[in-house]
């Protein structure tokens, strides 16, 4: 029988729903895609149940699992946060994770000296802590997005090296060209994420407010923060703000715009999964300096095709910048290895390496033991 035969419906678990307008909705919108070229659909199971409250989205999801009919769904494919609300079901699970949370509160605990938690918020991932590793060791694959992950999932929770795959996400291709033509002056940086501390915003304020003292002169676009704009300049020197346009929200077909206008895409944060932004950048052509951690450093060859830095060192990050910005040779030459190096990652290819991981996970739940390749799943 061929992989995948008699899989009809697989649950997709999370908050943030199926679309091409988040970033984790985006990845999961190219997951479905593939899937259904093998004719399977994946099914936005949490749907109904969310809610702005996380914690009260997650207990409906919960209900629903519990009343889930038997057959509906040949397995669940959960978010890692959710992965305790189908912790009794029988049906095969396949967590996800876009950078494995408790990991990160690690890190930035480690980074700042504070977890950045609630009393609440830090109650409840105790009571969920169990839960939640139960269902890790209980999966029947766990899709990481980075190879720190990887290594703490292992560490952590035992979990076994082919229980892991590390997925690759992918780009939209763009219209480049070498020369990046009609490029404004001063050079233009920016940041695109949102405006809150795990991105590395005190280090992006700091290194801007040294980089002027310097004088060095450039334009900041800080895109898809979130905050009102005004909001986000309160955080920079008065004498700084003229210099930074801020834009809240922007559509997926403006993105391309944003890209091709900027000489330096910035990424200063101190935990990510594999971050969109910068493989979009990569693919536009800019060239790149990111934080060394995380997704970023699968990704990014320091002095090759980006620059990486230590989280949260500020003159490290303001020497690189001072680099990219005197040197525009070097600057279109990093640009022009960050998008040879995307030349792989279309979205239909690395989406479709991901759904033949799940259809080959739920097979093998399907298989007794020691059935090996004689298995007519």
């Amino acid at each position: 029988m061929k992989p995948g035969m008699g899989i009809h419906r697989i649950a997709y678990i999370a908050i943030p729903e199926i679309s091409p307008i988040s970033g984790m909705g985006r990845i999961a919108w190219e997951w479905r895609a593939a899937l259904a070229r093998r004719g399977i659909d994946l099914v936005d199971f949490a749907g109904p149940c969310r809610h702005q409250n996380r914690h009260l989205a997650a207990l409906r999801i919960w209900a629903a699992a519990r009343r889930a009919a038997s057959g509906v769904y040949d397995a669940f494919l959960v978010h890692e946060p959710l992965a305790w609300t189908i912790g009794g079901e029988r049906r095969p699970s396949i967590i996800f994770s876009h950078g494995v949370e408790s990991r990160g509160r690690e890190a930035f605990k480690q980074m700042l000296g504070r977890d950045g938690e609630t009393i609440k918020s830090r109650c409840i991932n105790r009571v969920l802590a169990g839960p939640i590793r139960r269902a890790f060791q209980k999966s029947r694959l766990f899709l990481t997005s980075n190879s720190e992950d990887c290594t703490y999932l292992t560490d952590k929770y035992g979990l076994a090296g082919n229980q892991l795959f590390l997925f690759r996400n992918g780009v939209d291709p763009m219209p480049w060209t070498e020369s990046r033509a009609g490029i404004p002056r001063p050079v233009r940086i920016l940041f695109a994420g949102t405006w809150i501390g795990r991105k590395g915003i005190v280090t992006l304020v700091a290194a801007a407010t040294r980089l002027r003292s310097e004088g060095v002169a450039v334009q900041w676009c800080l895109a898809g923060t979130g905050v009102a704009a005004e909001a986000v300049r309160q955080h920079f020197p008065a004498h700084l703000r003229e210099a930074i346009e801020v834009i809240p929200r922007f559509a997926r077909e403006e993105e391309a715009n944003l890209l091709l206008q900027s000489d330096l895409f910035v990424l200063p944060s101190f935990f990510e999964g594999q971050p969109l932004a910068l493989l979009q950048a990569m693919e536009a052509g800019c060239a790149v300096i990111a934080s060394d951690t995380c997704g970023q450093r699968d990704i990014l060859q320091h002095n090759e095709n980006g620059w990486l830095f230590p989280p949260g060192d500020v003159a490290a990050l303001v020497r690189l910048i001072r680099q990219a910005c005197e040197n525009a040779t070097l600057r279109r030459q990093i640009g022009a290895a960050a998008h040879a190096s995307m030349a792989h990652r279309r979205w239909p290819a690395v989406a479709d390496e991901v759904a033949g991981k799940i259809v080959a996970a739920v097979d093998a739940s399907r298989c007794p033991p020691g059935s090996g390749e004689n298995c007519q799943a």
